[in-house]
């Protein structure tokens, strides 16, 4: 029977064989590519507008790019190998465009403008946080269907790997030693939930 800790958003084995349900890189995979179909029609709607812009009445010519990027998109989440790229690509694309249409939106000083630009940024960070993972060598190797264990490449005796419960980060921790304080290294959130803390409270 496969022994776990709850540790606030992380499941933690303490043995090998990883349930596809408790694989925090399968989890982390059906996260970004849910997020992902969020940037793509988000692009589609600043290509729509911009092309509205240029050419009148002639916005339905962003179906065809949607096409290909709905291919790339189903690709991405049915793990095929051509489809890693693509999605990596786009990331970046989403880091670059979100970052350069919110500045120009806040420094309009327009209320709405305003607005949207912080949205708009705050979708430029995302993207680059899915970025970042997507290059981790441990999730593009599970991904390409390497093979490569959960556990035991480059980790020390009593450490797993896990993924940080706010921003997705793969992190390499003990169960055993994770305490209340300790925080992710990436975006410094707590690693150990507030209902996890009023549990381990309630048993002493």
């Amino acid at each position: 029977m496969m022994m776990t800790r709850d540790t606030g958003g992380f499941d933690l084995p303490q043995n090998n064989s990883l349930l596809p349900s408790q694989d925090p890189l399968m989890a982390l995979h059906r996260q970004i590519y849910w997020v992902m179909l969020g940037t793509i029609g988000l692009l589609a709607l600043i290509c729509y507008s911009l092309i509205n812009v240029v050419f009148a009445s002639k916005g339905w010519v962003v179906i065809f790019p949607c096409i290909i990027l709905g291919m790339g998109w189903s690709g991405f989440r049915n793990k095929k190998v051509w489809a890693y790229p693509f999605a990596v690509g786009l990331n970046a694309v989403g880091v670059m465009l979100f970052a350069l249409i919110g500045l120009f939106l806040i420094i309009s000083l327009d209320g709405f403008s305003i607005l949207i630009g912080v949205l708009m940024v705050f979708s430029s960070v995302q993207s680059w946080r899915r970025l970042t993972v997507m290059r981790n060598p441990l999730f593009k190797a599970w991904y390409l269907g390497l093979n490569i264990p959960m556990m035991g490449m480059g980790l020390d005796e009593g450490e797993i790997y896990a993924s940080c419960p706010h921003c997705s980060s793969v992190l390499a921790i003990q169960p055993t030693k994770l305490a209340v304080k300790d925080t992710c290294p990436s975006c410094h959130g707590p690693l150990v939930s507030g209902e996890t803390i009023r549990q381990l409270n309630e048993e002493e």
